[in-house]
């Protein structure tokens, strides 16, 4: 499948190939990050990696800033300079990127879905305050620091109870697993079904399925123990989250009060 894509700089080289690319096939109003990509693709690798745009300068050169590192560019060269050192490279299109990059866009998602250990707290705890600064940024608080902060999540993580999706090698996604949750749902048993509380996907990953990614591990996580279903809550309030968990597949069971929070709770029913 070729996608309707514009190169609006291209860089190649001995080390490497560069792109900013456009995509033409988004809805107005899109966000930026679905919009635009740069593309990095060392020469001893056959796949494209994005660059996490953070900032950019266009007087009096050319300049961006990334979550990697930092790109000095012209009309003629680029200086790309990341973790594994500095990379100068040519303007030019690398041959046939439309196909590749289209293949790389489109690509299914592999994932798997692996238990959390200690060792993995960082990536854990960064995961979930960047969806908690996320949501912050945007005058919405669902966690507070103290609440996603390593000491925190200590006591899960040890109990096994934090998972991390992984995209082949990069975790972009973390979430708990519970087979009892007497707060949220008393009426249940334990062992009865799968819940899932402190969902947070990495937003450079976003539009590319990871929510139903990590549904099908956990549908099969909930039916290796026997259950017939995944539950979940939200706060009452949330309603694009209550839509986005239903356009997933949950079905709104009720509203009900839990301590201090009135949340809507949902059940994901498990197909035999």
């Amino acid at each position: 499948m070729m996608l309707p894509l514009r190169c609006l700089f291209a860089f190649h080289g001995a080390a490497g190939s560069l792109l900013e690319i456009k995509r033409l096939d988004q809805p107005a109003g899109s966000p930026p990050d679905q919009v635009y990509y740069w593309l990095w693709q060392p020469a001893a690798s056959h796949g494209w990696q994005r660059l996490d745009f953070a900032a950019m300068q266009t007087e009096p050169a050319q300049y961006r800033r990334f979550a990697q590192g930092e790109l000095w560019f012209d009309d003629h060269h680029a200086r790309l300079q990341l973790a594994d050192g500095e990379h100068t490279l040519p303007a030019g299109e690398p041959e046939g990127w439309p196909a590749s990059v289209s293949q790389w866009l489109v690509a299914p998602q592999q994932t798997i879905l692996k238990p959390a250990s200690n060792n993995d707290r960082e990536q854990v705890t960064r995961l979930l305050q960047q969806s908690a600064d996320w949501l912050q940024q945007r005058g919405d608080t669902m966690w507070l620091p103290e609440e996603v902060s390593p000491q925190a999540i200590a006591n899960a993580l040890a109990a096994g109870e934090y998972h991390l999706l992984y995209l082949g090698a990069e975790a972009v996604g973390t979430c708990r697993m519970v087979h009892h949750d007497p707060l949220f749902w008393p009426e249940l048993p334990h062992a009865h079904s799968l819940f899932l509380h402190r969902i947070a996907l990495s937003r450079r990953h976003k539009g590319q399925g990871l929510l139903a990614c990590l549904l099908q591990h956990a549908a099969a996580e909930a039916r290796r123990h026997g259950y017939r279903d995944i539950r979940l809550d939200c706060a009452a309030e949330r309603l694009a989250l209550r839509q986005h968990y239903q356009k997933h597949g949950f079905q709104l069971l009720d509203e009900c009060r839990a301590g201090p929070w009135q949340v809507a709770r949902f059940i994901y029913p498990l197909v035999e």
